[in-house]
């Protein structure tokens, strides 16, 4: 079984944005393609191309179809077979990093200086620390090359 191609309809007719997510969503699937899957993934895959495939919408329905599937997709890769795209950790921990490190870092700034406006002091050193445990997580991932060659 391979991934099936996408064929989406008015492809002349679509902006420039709604181009630039068929490509990102074209791109996906050629990184799929290239790995070894399981039939079950292969078949998720499938069910949500020809329902992009099968869509007469207008483009903003279609730009959204699309986003969902494709995230939709990512999620299952990454659940099943633990592939994510580039910089999945980085932002993750990013985000991660501020609201578990930075708010406490910043409250203990506060709270010496006897000023909780400086609470904000702490998010960017959080930030800091989720960037650099999401890059080293990254390297990890493209190490064991569970990484797709996709920036979403």
């Amino acid at each position: 079984m391979s991934l099936k191609p996408l064929q989406v309809r008015n492809r002349e007719n679509l902006s420039v944005k709604a181009i630039k997510a068929v490509a990102v969503f074209e791109k996906l699937l050629s990184e799929l393609s290239k790995r070894a899957m399981p039939e079950s993934t292969e078949a998720f895959v499938n069910e949500h191309i020809e329902r992009i495939n099968a869509a007469v919408l207008p483009e903003n329905q279609l730009l959204r179809l699309i986003a969902k599937s494709q995230a939709q997709i990512l999620q299952q890769v990454k659940k099943e077979l633990k592939w994510v795209p580039k910089n999945h950790y980085r932002v993750l921990f990013t985000l991660f990093g501020m609201s578990a490190f930075g708010i406490p870092i910043g409250v203990a700034i506060g709270t010496v200086a006897n000023n909780m406006g400086l609470l904000g002091l702490g998010f960017p050193f959080g930030m800091s620390i989720g960037f650099a445990i999401g890059h080293v997580k990254d390297e990890k991932a493209a190490a064991e090359n569970r990484q797709l060659d996709l920036n979403v």
